[in-house]
């Protein structure tokens, strides 16, 4: 059995976690599978190959190869080494996280339909794992998403809502709803994680852990101001040291670290603020949040991180996704959206936050047992729609 996983890169590392989260589940589900990774940043793994596809530009040329070759006479004439690995395939596994929806560009929800066109070209099962979708108030992104979803052979979403929104556009298909995968994602060893933080330079101590999203600063530049002004008053309030986590590293292009680099600046107690400027797995970003007293997060698959690892967490967030995340531990109190944000409602969560902190975690203690069990569900289906 050749198994596609496509749609997920290693710069981000929720995408990463899903990867790496998804070969699990095949390897669970199929004897002896192998796995071919589609990204556009090259890794070596024991467990998977890699090959690279340029975004957009690399989808077309491929889906224009397959036509192309779909015409006896010329079929001698093309070739191409990544072609050939989506032919030979069984099936192909999406893991596009969040894509199809109004809140992302129309390019990108051009290139998942241009992926989804190709492999049903080439005759291959697709299924959509565990994903947001939604809403969809273009019609010309509603009719690609329709399109995709009526005609994969599983769909996956992680959210009533998601759902909701693809119900909406009139979509028959049988769509299932389960939590993320990667909350059953391994993180790192506690003593890995320990010693990034002395690697570092990081003073031991209890820390609060904030994750930035570039995407947030990119919608509003005020982002930056608010979290330095929250970074200076947990400092001044809470006593503890602050540790802020690149979630994605793009090199040179505005990532979460250039986000972070602007915090900096503008940050006045710096004495007890720290950064990683490294790149760091994302089972390693797993264990250090995992050690954290708190986290405060912007990006989605941190804040799977630190619930899954029982971490009282606070979300800044910039569609529904982030939501309808906290309501599976019944915290969307601790959901913000950016762009609607009171600084003093916020401020007033982190405190409560914080000084609820130890019965929060032992709260999480009893909700996730039952969640990671519903994260599994997916390789359930896996088995049933894939042997079928």
């Amino acid at each position: 059995m050749k198994i596609i996983i496509n749609m997920g890169n290693f710069k981000n590392k929720g995408a990463e976690a899903m990867i790496y989260s998804t070969c699990q589940i095949v390897k669970n589900v199929f004897k002896n599978p192998e796995i071919v990774v589609v990204a556009s940043d090259r890794k070596r793994n024991k467990d998977f190959k890699v090959v690279d596809v340029q975004y957009f530009k690399g989808t077309i040329k491929l889906l224009v190869k397959s036509l192309i070759k779909s015409i006896p006479f010329l079929k001698r004439f093309v070739f191409d080494d990544v072609l050939q690995e989506f032919e030979e395939s069984d099936m192909v596994i999406n893991i596009g996280g969040f894509v199809l929806s109004d809140k992302m560009y129309l390019k990108t929800n051009i290139n998942y339909f241009l992926f989804f066109l190709l492999f049903k070209l080439l005759k291959k099962k697709h299924i959509i794992f565990p994903q947001d979708m939604g809403p969809f108030n273009s019609k010309f992104k509603g009719f690609l998403a329709s399109l995709v979803v009526e005609f994969s052979d599983l769909v996956i979403v992680r959210s009533d809502v998601s759902k909701m929104h693809l119900e909406k556009l009139g979509i028959k298909k049988k769509i299932y709803v389960c939590p993320d995968i990667a909350f059953n994602f391994e993180p790192s060893p506690q003593n890995k994680a320990k010693l990034i933080l002395e690697e570092n330079c990081i003073k031991s101590g209890k820390f609060i852990c904030i994750i930035p999203n570039r995407r947030i600063y990119e919608k509003n530049e005020k982002y930056i101001d608010f979290l330095s002004k929250f970074s200076d008053y947990i400092v001044s309030n809470f006593n503890v040291n602050i540790i802020y986590l690149p979630h994605e590293i793009r090199n040179g292009k505005c990532d979460d670290y250039t986000v972070i680099e602007e915090i900096f600046l503008r940050i006045i107690r710096t004495d007890k603020v720290f950064k990683l400027s490294d790149t760091y797995s994302s089972s390693e970003i797993k264990g250090i949040i995992g050690l954290a007293a708190m986290l405060i997060s912007s990006r989605y698959h941190a804040v799977v991180a630190g619930i899954s690892m029982r971490v009282p967490t606070i979300v800044v967030g910039w569609a529904h996704k982030y939501m309808e995340l906290m309501k599976l531990v019944e915290m969307d109190e601790f959901v913000y959206d950016f762009e609607n944000i009171d600084d003093e409602a916020f401020t007033d969560k982190i405190n409560k936050l914080w000084i609820n902190k130890d019965s929060i975690k032992k709260y999480l203690e009893k909700m996730l047992p039952k969640i990671e069990r519903e994260a599994k569900y997916p390789g359930i289906l896996l088995k049933k729609y894939g042997n079928g």
